[in-house]
């Protein structure tokens, strides 16, 4: 710093400082509001990406039975089917199926094909799931109601799991074995889905290999498909429930909507956050440009005024100060650049699944709001003293 006295004077900031302070702000501003919209466009891409099943109009139904003595599966079957039969019966009701929506969780299934062992994700479903929720079959045939009632050991298997058994052979009517368990036999093939917020290895990734077994006509949870616009209470459900069998009562009732936006959550949130992040750099970062470059114009009143006393138009004005900070922009920009190489560098693990190719537009996009917004914040400080006579900046005192 340097100090001058005399009239309108003070403390005055080197031009050299001046210029890094802008420098180091754009290239910050730079490195943050690229690394949100990154972190921005990879919640969105999760949000936007299809899962591979219906969840509209869906829910489950778990239930619960309330007495010491729980029934066999003999004596629960005939149980289980009128209380079906009541669901379907409901006005609001347009389908219903047996089991739970792939929302509400796998479990795992060891098996083993030429001394080679998988564990797929596996769901117990009836025949009417896939259509229900809308899984498209591939290949082969779908299970029946002849699987259930026989517990028949024919299962089907999505996509990746279909190319993991490739390898040993056409995979419709392989016979896979599990310890002290019948061997399953494949049946058919369906299409991959996508679980958002799957916390378990291949978390959220469509390619996780999936079996679907036969349940029994026992079982007691499951999966309404509500006609459009219709709502149903877990209020009207109990009493229903209550009406087949007093002893059975609603354990959960689950939207399936409402339990993917919860496994958005953390998307949906990040979204949110770093569009608000983004702004708020943006605004800050716009502030303290135009705070220094507001002073330098300043320091420089008297030479426009000097300049516009000896014609020099608005435009050249304008053009004399982009010019002069167009530099400094550059070089902040660069250093952003260089910044998010070497963090890349040295993070290269934990960055390669957020940063790629792809995302070069979104870089240039970035660079080009910092560029613009540094170009206004280079113009707007200038108004005051293009758009008034130059006699305004010729005076000392002003």
């Amino acid at each position: 710093m340097s100090a001058r006295s005399g009239k309108g004077s003070g403390i005055q900031v080197s031009k050299k400082y001046r210029q890094g302070v802008v420098t180091s702000q754009i290239a910050l501003a730079t490195v943050l509001v690229f690394a949100n919209v990154t972190l921005f466009k990879d919640s969105l891409e999760k949000i936007n990406s299809p899962i591979g099943f219906n969840t509209e109009n869906l829910a489950t139904l778990i239930l619960n039975f309330n007495a010491p003595q729980h029934p066999t599966q003999k004596e629960a079957m005939p149980i289980m089917a009128e209380i079906l039969e009541r669901l379907r019966s409901l006005q609001q009701v347009e389908s219903v199926a047996q089991g739970s929506t792939p929302l509400d969780g796998f479990s795992f299934k060891a098996l083993t094909v030429n001394n080679e062992q998988f564990t797929p994700y596996r769901k117990m479903i009836d025949e009417n799931y896939f259509n229900l929720i809308e899984q498209r079959l591939v290949q082969g045939d779908n299970l029946s109601i002849t699987d259930r009632s026989d517990n028949s050991r024919s299962m089907l298997v999505n996509q990746a799991f279909a190319n993991q058994l490739k390898i040993h052979g056409d995979v419709i009517g392989m016979r896979l074995t599990s310890i002290n368990e019948p061997e399953y036999k494949i049946i058919g093939i369906v299409e991959d889905i996508n679980i958002p917020g799957e916390t378990t290895i291949g978390s959220g990734d469509a390619s996780v290999p999936r079996m679907y077994a036969p349940n029994t006509l026992s079982e007691q949870t499951f999966i309404l498909k509500l006609k459009s616009g219709q709502g149903l209470s877990r209020e009207a459900l109990a009493k229903v429930i209550g009406e087949v069998d007093k002893r059975y009562s609603v354990f959960d009732y689950i939207i399936a909507s409402e339990s993917l936006t919860k496994r958005l959550f953390i998307d949906i949130t990040t979204v949110v956050t770093t569009l608000v992040l983004a702004f708020i750099v943006l605004v800050l970062a716009g502030i303290g440009i135009y705070g220094v470059l507001s002073y330098s114009t300043q320091m420089r009143k008297f030479e426009l005024g000097t300049r516009m006393a000896l014609g020099a138009k608005r435009k050249h004005i304008i053009g004399l100060i982009l010019k002069d900070n167009a530099w400094v922009i550059v070089i902040g920009v660069t250093s952003s650049i260089v910044v998010m190489l070497l963090l890349y560098i040295i993070y290269q693990e934990q960055l390669s699944n957020y940063i790629g190719l792809e995302l070069l537009g979104m870089f240039a996009l970035t660079v080009g709001f910092i560029i613009l917004l540094s170009l206004f914040t280079c113009y707007w400080p200038l108004r005051q003293y293009i758009n008034r006579p130059a006699i305004h900046s010729l005076r000392g005192s002003d």
